[in-house]
């Protein structure tokens, strides 16, 4: 095998068409989409089906025969947490380009996916994280070494796990990234493969920023309003994992929005299922959202009394007014603010992690000249 292989990911439910595209089985979406990333350089491609509790199999399976048997044998990732829907799609898997990928592992709840591709001759993507993303490269080397023992265990090879030491966000981290690429070269130093998967990584930056404020005047009234705009941020709701996922270890209250989890009544939903284990808590495009927003950021109502008045009392002027920060803000993100970072300054946007939202404040005054 070549020594750097592109994954590609554009085929995962969490785009809406790829999303209806399964559903339906509709080949047309699949295999525009598939195609793109091919002729782009893919090696691989990833088939996220999401958890597809209620018909996974048959979808894995249609997903498997069509894009091989269009594709001269494309290898493929395998991305679900069905664990069954992963057997079925090696089921009818070709190996003649390359291995299936079972997507993924980690060294908590989701150990048991190497079993799985060690039982179907596979590579598996080993996350390397356990109930949360590891600190250091001490820890991460701690979760590195339980996933391999356990897939030699198994009779694995070393380089049939392709370690994944979690990119976090590229643009604003950086003294985080370079430890992740320290972890690549200890994994290939030690022989083994390394993976990272770019594509989940949130882009906090916006494409445009911008603001416009208003002034008016009428008779001794003056009102100032300021609006401030970001568009095409994006933010990753880490806030999510833990509150959108059922964890009996944990025992934390969760959103309202866990009421409308996958269930066999509710198989469209994207939020996991309950379980008693962490292997919901993983990072994916589910939880990066659109942090685009519009926000009335100041506003100032004041009125200046006449001069008729204020030279009764010797004073040269007199104004009083109320004003007010972050009033209101129109924006599609589910958490407390999109304009939120987890270390509370510029280098880290995007990153939402029980932050405290910009709060809002109303305040009277009065301006005197003598």
């Amino acid at each position: 095998m070549a020594k750097f292989v592109t994954i590609g990911e554009r085929l995962s439910v969490t785009a809406p068409t790829v999303n209806k595209a399964f559903a339906a089985r509709d080949e047309e979406p699949i295999l525009k989409r598939a195609k793109q990333q091919l002729d782009a350089g893919a090696v691989y491609l990833d088939v996220n089906i999401g958890p597809a509790e209620n018909d996974g199999e048959d979808i894995m399976k249609w997903a498997v025969e069509l894009l091989q048997s269009n594709f001269d044998n494309v290898p493929l990732a395998l991305d679900t947490s069905n664990k069954k829907a992963i057997e079925a799609g090696i089921s009818v898997y070709n190996r003649s380009k390359g291995k299936p990928i079972v997507n993924s592992a980690d060294a908590a709840g989701r150990i048991e996916y190497v079993d799985l591709a060690a039982a179907n001759d596979a590579i598996v993507i080993a996350l390397c994280n356990g109930e949360g993303i590891a600190k250091d490269n001490d820890e991460r080397m701690m979760y590195c070494q339980t996933l391999l023992e356990r897939g030699m265990e198994h009779g694995m090879e070393p380089t049939d796990l392709w370690f994944d030491p979690l990119f976090l966000v590229v643009k604003g981290m950086q003294d985080k990234q370079m430890e992740v690429l320290e972890a690549i070269k200890m994994f290939s130093d030690m022989g083994l493969n390394s993976t990272g998967g770019l594509s989940n990584n949130s882009n906090g930056m916006p494409k445009h920023t911008g603001g416009f404020t208003n002034n008016f005047e009428y008779k001794g009234f003056d009102l100032s309003i300021f609006f401030q705009w970001s568009y095409g941020n994006d933010v990753l709701n880490a806030n999510r994992l833990f509150f959108e996922n059922s964890n009996k270890t944990r025992d934390l209250n969760q959103y309202a929005s866990y009421a409308d989890r996958w269930t066999p009544e509710n198989p469209e939903s994207n939020i996991p299922r309950a379980t008693d284990s962490g292997s919901n808590k993983v990072f994916s495009t589910r939880i990066i959202e659109d942090g685009s927003f519009l926000r009335l950021k100041t506003v100032s109502l004041g009125y200046t009394l006449p001069k008729q008045l204020t030279k009764k009392w010797k004073i040269d002027n007199a104004r009083v007014f109320v004003a007010g920060q972050n009033l209101w803000t129109c924006t599609g993100y589910s958490g407390y603010d999109p304009e939120v970072s987890i270390r509370e300054g510029a280098l880290t946007p995007g990153l939402d992690f029980s932050a405290y939202p910009r709060a809002y404040s109303i305040s009277f005054g009065v301006n005197l000249g003598f």
